[in-house]
């Protein structure tokens, strides 16, 4: 074994030597410290490894999720109905969004007939269209990569009280988290999401409800559906704010079916809901695409507002080629130690095609290269139309090309 005691027995020169190497090297080692404890300290003070990167996310709304007649004509299967293909070639795209919203125009209830069962139904107005279709149908928005659902719209009594409990019981069941219609009146009136450490507020009220709203009480009506109120909406907001948002979005069913043109109303409730607070407004109902535009606000604040983003499926066809005209939107934004704001935004132009490759009701992105050249023709007319209809506010999303 060695002994520290050996170094004492040996020569003197060879004992010198032995200890002045020791020395040395005790040097070397207190030096190394001393540098590593200097950069340690330099890194911690200068802020430099400790400056926070912004939290970011992208977001993606379309308009109006439809299963109407010739929908379920074509997709029905007993009681299944299997429209999937009808979303293959928006999957990818909206498979990079962290949050992808759609407007679910229709009420998923097996108390009452479906829309391939009956087209219309009795309103206390007369007669008005049925939207009613299975539950499966949301198989086809969960592949398709929806996240979550608003729900707020001219249909929700379309199957009564009834139909609002069993819909809500289906995007339970298929954990489709959903805003816009209530089970009772402790339902949060918004839904509230952390989406990468941004707390994003989804709120969606309707104008109108086909007049079967006259069939209930006020306090019925107060609990189960959400109709649009200034003093309501300013309510929420600040109440979603209260409890952690960081960033407000509102999604209204407004408007004129089958108008291009926005309403005097339209322009009315999007200047209430900024000056109250909401950061981002997205309407539907138009069934066709309405112009993006900017509120501004007593506060200083710019408000963007969607004021229809049409259809993004279904096979209405009564504005032809107009219906079938839809955008992905795309949203993304942006959070320092301040406060949630838009980093970009954009749109991605799609069109419906009623018969495509043997599938009924496909929803295709424009930029699609197709060897059909008759198809890539009617997605080039629709990428012009689609930006006419917009304005020149807003610009086509454009993916940043990849190195080689």
């Amino acid at each position: 074994m060695y002994r520290y005691d050996n170094i004492l027995s040996q020569p003197k020169t060879r004992r010198g030597a032995i200890i002045g190497g020791l020395i040395v090297i005790v040097v070397i080692i207190t030096a190394y410290l001393v540098i590593c404890h200097h950069e340690i300290y330099d890194a911690s003070q200068s802020g430099v490894a400790a400056t926070p990167q912004p939290l970011t996310a992208v977001l993606m709304f379309t308009g109006d999720l439809m299963c109407v007649y010739e929908t379920q004509n074509m997709a029905v299967q007993g009681d299944i109905y299997d429209v999937k293909a009808g979303f293959d070639y928006v999957k990818p795209i909206l498979a990079e969004s962290d949050l992808t919203i759609g407007n679910l125009e229709t009420v998923l209830s097996p108390s009452a007939p479906y829309r391939h069962e009956q087209t219309m139904i009795t309103s206390p107005d007369g007669l008005q269209q049925n939207c009613n279709a299975a539950a499966t149908y949301l198989e086809a928005l969960v592949y398709a990569g929806f996240s979550a659902v608003v729900t707020a719209n001219n249909h929700n009594l379309d199957a009564g009280l009834v139909g609002i409990a069993e819909t809500l019981d289906n995007l339970e069941r298929y954990h489709l988290p959903h805003t816009g219609m209530f089970k009772g009146k402790n339902d949060s009136r918004f839904l509230l999401a952390d989406i990468n450490g941004i707390n994003i507020a989804l709120l969606s009220y309707a104008t109108a409800f086909n007049t079967f709203d006259r069939l209930y009480s006020t306090q019925e009506l107060n609990i189960h559906i959400n109709k649009y109120d200034q003093k309501k909406a300013a309510l929420d907001i600040a109440t979603a704010k209260k409890e952690g948002a960081d960033y407000v979005i509102v999604f209204i069913h407004w408007g004129m079916q089958n108008s291009t043109s926005v309403t005097k109303n339209q322009l009315t409730y999007a200047q209430q809901l900024a000056d109250s607070g909401a950061d981002y407004i997205v309407g539907g109902h138009p069934h066709v695409l309405n112009p993006y535009d900017i509120c501004h606000t007593p506060d200083g604040r710019n408000v963007p507002v969607l004021y229809s983003l049409g259809n993004f499926f279904t096979d209405m066809n009564e504005i032809e080629y107009l219906n079938r005209d839809a955008v992905i939107w795309r949203l993304e934004l942006k959070k320092d130690s301040s406060a949630a704001i838009i980093a970009d935004e954009s749109y991605i132009p799609c069109h419906i095609f009623l018969d495509f490759e043997g599938q009924h009701c496909v929803t295709v992105p424009c930029n699609t290269q197709l060897a059909n050249t008759n198809a890539r023709r009617e997605l080039e007319t629709a990428r012009e139309r689609i930006r006419r209809a917009l304005g020149d506010k807003t610009q086509e999303f454009r993916p940043l090309k990849q190195p080689h």
